[in-house]
């Protein structure tokens, strides 16, 4: 009896091994065929990768990898010299902080002072037992006096005041922060 007979997977396994080596040798030579005719190249540094461009379709992270090629963990615009870029041609984030608008006067002889007295809104209904009630509205801060009281007044806030004795006319003189001053008299309706 042969060895060939008697086993057959032996001999299967050897076959296989010598057709493997064969053809990695017959590819070695190959490359060695095609690569004469070219002259040799040597390995770039480390430092002089250039980069795999990334294609438009490609994630943030993964074109990030690949414009950083040396491991530097930032993309420089030496990075993507070369690289067809969409560039953006709209108009740019202005740079500098955002400032306040400034407050000047209209021309070059106009005073930088509030010369307009405040606008004042006065209702007086009378209400029972021989009173008065008296809503007040200025439409800046104000400061005033209403029979005899005197009183403080937000920019668009309405106070409300209860008079007593029978009346047929109020008085309300508001003077705003700049010192211009209003008078409003108002009749007492029913």
């Amino acid at each position: 009896m042969s060895l060939a007979q008697g086993k057959p997977l032996i001999v299967a396994l050897a076959l296989s091994a010598a057709m493997g080596m064969a053809s990695s040798g017959w590819a070695q030579s190959q490359q060695d065929q095609s690569s004469a005719g070219r002259p040799a190249t040597s390995a770039a540094p480390a430092t002089d990768v250039r980069p795999i461009p990334p294609s438009r379709a490609e994630m943030s992270d993964s074109a990030f990898k690949k414009l950083d090629a040396a491991g530097k963990g930032y993309v420089s615009p030496d990075d993507t010299r070369g690289l067809d870029v969409i560039k953006y041609t709209g108009p740019l984030a202005d740079r500098r902080p955002v400032e306040p608008p400034d407050v000047r006067p209209a021309g070059p002889a106009t005073p930088l002072r509030d010369l307009v007295a405040p606008r004042l809104r006065v209702r007086a209904v009378r209400a029972r037992r021989g009173r008065v009630v008296v809503t007040v509205r200025c439409n800046e801060d104000c400061y005033g006096r209403l029979g005899g009281r005197a009183f403080a007044l937000r920019a668009g806030v309405t106070k409300r005041f209860v008079l007593r004795g029978a009346r047929r006319r109020v008085r309300v003189a508001v003077v705003d922060r700049a010192g211009n001053k209003a008078v409003v008299r108002a009749r007492v309706r029913r």
